[in-house]
């Protein structure tokens, strides 16, 4: 039964205006058409915006009755009276997405903000369609209208899952020196959460990483997450680290997670290197953005607090975060405030333990890696220009610390732009350490 309340429907210079908060019983419209040739195209025309304002409110199949119709002779006009039904409400309770080859809305609801059982009006379906956009399933998300399917409503989305893969390539230039990382990663390739990463970092000729990383995100649609991690690092001399840990989540009807996470870490060769330890913290993970290339409003952010014991018995405290924010946008200019922060408190702190600061994903104008300190905090202004529905502009500066060096600023520049094999990057940039010596950040980045 249509609850009570009122359908306002008023033709105004040849459009529709209908309240969408509120919908009534049917009620009597009016409609005064002038006489000829046009009258049936205005007629249609106004049904036509009655029918589209009741689908923006999430009503369908609406009815529409000839009451009378009167032709005043005196000022060649017609008079039509018509009884409007704003017709069924649908709401999301049957939800398809169309395309969806391996993850189905039953495998990834739980994933996303609950929206069951709303009315289906445009600003909710809209909604749900930047919820599935935004949560890494998919590489498109159309929406399309409800439909009446084996006896019940459907409220159906166009979508394309995403590639299990992932390939993700930073490289920072400076006066001949170049450093880099390589990431390639298979995501979701065997059943849902599934990533697989494999990570080569090569810094100045001095230290050569291959880290392996294997995560089980929400297993069987649990709270739980496990990882495993290894990492064989050279430096002066070749050792092995090893690391395990498992994380127990919640997730708000927003789409936050918080979590309780477990991490065992050790030094598995040599045998004569000790430091490992055993930690338990906090984390959460939430925020969302509009859009994944260019979005105009909404943030993000990561937190994770921990503290544990080293092998010798001595303490060892951790703190990171990191956070992107969209601080104004007119829809095609945006401006971007971003930064990290972290705190490593240990009797001693072994190189590979220490935070990782600079690189395209970090604070630009500092090689890949260049800075690793036990405390530091950066953050960055950016301006962002979208010049067409694949490539933007920005130009940036910022502010960063660390435990150990002097503070430093920056200043760069760059351009991104969608091509096939993903989003490519492109950012020079300098800092105060020495204005004279640009670095060249370029970052190919496909997949999720």
């Amino acid at each position: 039964m249509i609850p009570l309340g009122l359908l306002i429907a008023q033709l105004l210079f040849g459009s529709i205006r209908v309240d969408a908060d509120v919908v009534a019983a049917p009620i009597v419209h009016r409609v005064h058409t002038p006489t000829g040739p046009y009258a049936e195209a205005v007629l249609t025309r106004y049904l036509d915006q009655i029918a589209v304002s009741l689908h923006d409110a999430g009503f369908w199949y609406p009815s529409v009755e000839l009451v009378s119709v009167f032709v005043d002779t005196v000022s060649s006009r017609i008079h039509i009276d018509l009884r409007v039904g704003a017709g069924d409400p649908v709401r999301m309770t049957h939800i398809t997405l169309d395309g969806a080859k391996r993850f189905t809305y039953d495998r990834i609801r739980s994933r996303i903000p609950d929206r069951s059982g709303a009315l289906a009006t445009r600003s909710a379906r809209e909604a749900l369609r930047q919820d599935l956009l935004v949560s890494g399933f998919y590489q498109s998300v159309e929406q399309t209208d409800p439909i009446h399917r084996d006896g019940v409503d459907v409220v159906p989305f166009q979508v394309r899952d995403i590639a299990p893969g992932r390939i993700d390539g930073l490289l920072g230039w400076s006066e001949g020196d170049w450093v880099g990382t390589l990431d390639l990663g298979l995501r979701h390739a065997f059943g849902l959460g599934h990533l697989l990463t494999v990570r080569l970092d090569r810094m100045r000729r001095l230290e050569t990483d291959l880290n392996v990383r294997s995560a089980w995100d929400r297993i069987s649609d649990s709270p739980y997450s496990v990882e495993f991690e290894g990492t064989l690092i050279q430096q002066d001399s070749t050792y092995l680290v090893m690391a395990a840990g498992i994380t127990g989540e919640v997730a708000t009807s927003g789409g936050d997670r918080y979590g309780i996470w477990l991490e065992q870490r050790q030094v598995m060769y040599p045998d004569l290197v000790r430091g490992g330890y055993a930690m338990v913290g906090v984390r959460t993970v939430g925020g969302r953005l509009s859009d994944p290339f260019f979005p105009t409003q909404g943030s993000r952010y990561r937190m994770s607090a921990g503290s544990g014991t080293r092998e010798d018995g001595s303490r060892v405290n951790r703190v990171s975060g990191d956070w992107l924010g969209i601080l104004h946008s007119n829809g095609r200019t945006a401006w971007v405030g971003m930064g990290a922060t972290g705190f490593m408190d240990s009797d001693s702190i072994r190189a590979d333990e220490r935070f990782r600061i600079g690189g395209a994903s970090s604070f630009r104008g500092v090689p890949e890696a260049g800075i690793r300190s036990s405390r530091y905090i950066w953050t960055e202004i950016e301006g962002r220009y979208l010049l067409d529905q694949e490539t933007f502009a920005f130009a940036f500066s910022g502010f960063a610390a660390a435990t150990g060096r002097r503070p430093i600023l920056n200043v760069g520049a760059g351009f991104s732009y969608v091509t096939r094999a993903g989003t490519f990057q492109i950012t020079a940039a300098s800092t105060s350490a020495d204005w004279t010596r640009p670095v060249l950040h370029v970052r190919l980045s496909s997949g999720p």
